[in-house]
């Protein structure tokens, strides 16, 4: 029974973080969004106004991308896929022949498919941010690059640093290209400095949440064998859950308090180690080659995080670890020493245990059977 118990308990603990964690995935991996309010084309009823990069083309044709409420199990906001067509352009805004008045995706994060929920509507602040720009042989930088908000800091073969005091957020890409090229380009990578540092900045309470995660677990089974060692084992055991009950609340707080930056995570799975090391090893191998005294800082505060993060796991590992030994020191063994189990269950064996002081005895006891 102490054994199901201890099972048991220990898969509670593991699926109550595996379901915090889940929540906090299914929140990192919500695209950021800018939407824009359809107008109305005087005299027709079938037509519409809206942002030029609102309506999109890829292979399968022209389309729009409406954001509409779901409900039951696809509540939220998503965006539903409906063909249209550009009619005629006038000034920023475009005429199509879209679903009519409503709510449509301008730019995204990510790129969006049909039913895909989002979690953003609109901008929010402005601040300084830097952006490296990783063009392919044809891209050239416009002459008029330093305009509008942006300046030329670095122009190394390659690649090329621009600086905007008043960029919007969240940084999204395909927004970016436009206003840094004047169209979306193939084979262009836009990064922003300012979402990769707070990435890394980040690491620290992802590793702290990864300890918090796994603590309850490691004070759970060490709770469980020391259960049967008297008082002191009934206060360790309520020490061990109180303690993991703490980190329990503590995780989802830690969660909360994270905001990865949607343009540096993958589109499908935040565990995809494959897409991090070929963004980072772009961006590194480009700002390596920098002569600029941000971009030396920018990296010493990425190292910074990362050994920090790197400092708290290891941390954690010696903090189990230490919890382990001190669980064995302090309780070394709660049965008798002597007899092993199959003997002791004989010894209990009702009617046989009766004057029976030891082994000798037990093994007295079995041949007077035989």
């Amino acid at each position: 029974m102490k054994r199901i118990t201890c099972i048991s308990g220990l898969a509670v603990m593991l699926l109550i973080s595996c379901t915090i964690i889940s929540f906090f995935i299914d929140r990192q991996m919500l695209p950021q969004a800018i939407l824009a309010e359809s107008r109305p084309v005087e005299g027709e009823h079938e037509k519409i106004l809206l942002p030029s990069p609102a309506v999109k083309e890829d292979g399968g044709g022209t389309y729009v991308l409406m954001a509409e409420t779901g409900d039951n199990w696809e509540e939220g906001l998503r965006v539903k896929r409906i063909p249209a067509d550009r009619l005629e352009r006038k000034g920023d805004l475009v005429v199509t022949n879209a679903a009519g008045k409503g709510r449509y995706v301008v730019y995204a994060t990510k790129p969006l498919s049909d039913g895909q929920e989002i979690g953003g509507e609109s901008l929010g602040g402005t601040r300084r941010d830097r952006y490296l720009v990783v063009p392919n042989s044809e891209a050239q930088l416009p002459e008029t690059a330093g305009a509008g908000g942006f300046a030329l800091l670095e122009k190394e073969e390659g690649f090329f640093l621009l600086a905007d005091d008043s960029s919007s957020r969240p940084f999204m890409e395909e927004r970016t290209q436009e206003l840094i090229f004047g169209e979306r380009l193939e084979n262009v990578r836009v990064f922003s400095l300012q979402d990769a540092e707070y990435f890394f900045s980040c690491l620290p309470l992802l590793a702290a949440a990864a300890l918090l995660a796994f603590l309850p677990g490691v004070l759970w089974c060490a709770a469980c064998r020391v259960l049967s060692c008297g008082k002191k084992g009934i206060a360790f055991c309520i020490g061990a859950f109180v303690s993991a009950l703490a980190c329990f609340c503590a995780l989802p707080l830690l969660l909360g308090s994270v905001s990865l930056p949607s343009s540096l995570l993958p589109e499908d799975n935040l565990f995809d180690l494959a897409h991090y090391g070929h963004e980072f090893s772009v961006i590194f191998a480009c700002l390596g080659e920098s002569s600029l005294s941000e971009t030396g800082e920018f990296l010493h505060g990425c190292q910074k995080s990362s050994c920090l993060a790197g400092m708290i796991l290891v941390c954690g590992f010696l903090l189990s670890a230490g919890l382990v030994a001190f669980e064995r020191i302090k309780f070394p063994c709660c049965r008798s020493p002597g007899a092993p189990v199959r003997e002791r269950i004989l010894l209990l064996r009702p009617g046989s245990a009766k004057g029976c002081r030891g082994p000798a005895d037990g093994a007295a006891y079995r041949n007077r059977r035989r």
